[in-house]
């Protein structure tokens, strides 16, 4: 599968976008925690315990992480799901599952 998420960096406007072969959404943001911290960019994902936490667990759109590191967090703006094998439908319905964490 191809996972594109769309996210923010702290003082730039609009969204950054990030694309890579994964099978997982977890595994998608790993993989994007690596390379900023490779590049040393800042500014995208943040230290939960820096963070205002009620605004953390009331934003679905917040996604954690755990890293040899410690605890971080990244606000996602959209994620898009691609697999030949499935379904484009299905497919947009797991995204949106993904990032609201919808039961539906």
């Amino acid at each position: 599968m191809t996972y594109e998420v769309a996210y923010t960096q702290r003082g730039i406007n609009g969204a950054l976008h990030y694309k890579t072969d994964a099978n997982s959404l977890e595994e998608v943001l790993m993989k994007l925690f690596d390379k900023c911290s490779e590049e040393d960019d800042t500014g995208i994902f943040f230290e939960l315990e820096n963070a205002d936490l009620d605004w953390v667990q009331n934003n679905k759109k917040v996604k954690q992480i755990t890293t040899p590191y410690g605890k971080f967090a990244i606000e996602l703006k959209e994620i898009k799901i691609s697999d030949p094998s499935l379904d484009q439908q299905t497919l947009d319905i797991r995204a949106k599952k993904e990032l609201l964490g919808d039961e539906d």
